[in-house]
């Protein structure tokens, strides 16, 4: 395993498209997968109304995963943690 660097984490959430994010919901993992876009910095995404969004609004902590697969199988990820 390689350790990406910060523009290495950089490159890869430019060219990625899916992340995973993670949240607790009523005391459980919950795990879906959402389409998000960097903007100035920052993971950008928009949800619709469902247990996603109820689950953001009662607890903003979240996790998210992203990762991109070369065209020999290889990948990179990053792991992001914070608040939405």
């Amino acid at each position: 395993m390689t350790v990406l660097d910060a523009a290495g984490c950089r490159e890869v959430l430019d060219r990625a498209r899916v992340a995973h994010i993670a949240q607790i919901a009523g005391g459980e993992p919950y795990v879906t997968p959402m389409s998000f876009v960097m903007l100035d910095g920052d993971l950008v995404f928009r949800t619709a109304p469902g247990q996603r969004l109820e689950t953001l609004r009662s607890d903003p902590r979240v996790c998210i995963e992203v990762t991109v697969v070369a065209a020999d199988e290889s990948w990179e990820s990053v792991v992001l943690r914070g608040r939405a």
